[in-house]
């Protein structure tokens, strides 16, 4: 969220970018996020895939190609 919303926040209005950072950049949002994810994982991946997926974006290609996302 914190790559996205440096990316949006410079094209935005003036007026609106700070609030727009600040519910960015809520602990609420976060939490909210993060949870939504790993619900989502957990339905979608078993453990040998999530162990696989770890290994890959944890390496320097998963790195980098995690950055082009």
């Amino acid at each position: 969220l914190q790559g996205l919303t440096s990316r949006i926040a410079p094209n935005m209005p003036e007026k609106d970018r700070n609030a727009f950072l600040e519910v960015m950049g809520s602990a609420d949002l976060e939490k909210a996020t993060s949870r939504f994810m790993e619900e989502g994982l957990a339905k979608n991946f078993n453990v040998a895939e999530l162990n696989a997926l770890t290994a890959f974006y944890g390496s320097p290609e998963g790195k980098s190609a995690s950055k082009k996302f």
